[in-house]
């Protein structure tokens, strides 16, 4: 039997069918829509809490807080030219340092990768993005970023030593400056 044989009562049924399907395509769609945003959201969340909320990044974010970068780069000179003459809380300041790095290497393959976008990175961490910049006035942890395999964070960290700022009750509100 054939949708013809049915007449305009066939090709009404027909008709009507595919506008179903096509809106139960559209339905679908917008649910895997909700729910990607969803899991992102749910990824946001465990980073911010990652970065913020634990104590894991707190003595590296004080470093970037309050300018005093200097004595971090000079901890980096010399664990490249010798690691075996750091004392033990150096290496300690170092790793933390290094996993700091790590930290926003992967949010920012992440955002290469479009898991996640640039706004939601932007809002949630670019303050901290925005002072690697400011701090490094003679572009010496670029050099390092550069030189020692941060390649997704050494493009990120251009785009905002290009201009991208964020505004201080941005940051705030997201977690930056003064949130401990």
């Amino acid at each position: 039997m054939d949708i013809r044989d049915f007449g305009p009562l066939g090709q009404f049924l027909s008709g009507l069918g595919t506008i179903v399907l096509a809106l139960l395509g559209l339905w679908a769609r917008q649910n895997y829509r909700r729910q990607v945003s969803l899991e992102q959201m749910r990824w946001l969340q465990q980073l911010y809490d990652s970065f913020y909320n634990s104590e894991r990044y707190k003595e590296v974010r004080q470093v970037i807080d309050y300018d005093e970068l200097g004595q971090t780069m000079e901890l980096l000179r010399r664990g490249d030219a010798d690691p075996h003459q750091l004392s033990l809380p150096e290496r300690t300041q170092l790793d933390q340092f290094t996993d700091y790095l790590n930290f926003f290497e992967w949010l920012a393959y992440l955002e290469e990768e479009k898991q996640l976008t640039f706004r939601q990175l932007d809002t949630m961490f670019g303050y901290y993005l925005a002072r690697l910049s400011q701090v490094d006035r003679n572009r010496q942890l670029h050099q390092y970023i550069r030189d020692n395999g941060y390649e997704q964070l050494h493009r990120l960290l251009d785009r905002y030593s290009q201009g991208v700022s964020v505004p201080a009750a941005r940051a705030t509100a997201a977690g930056g400056k003064g949130s401990g």
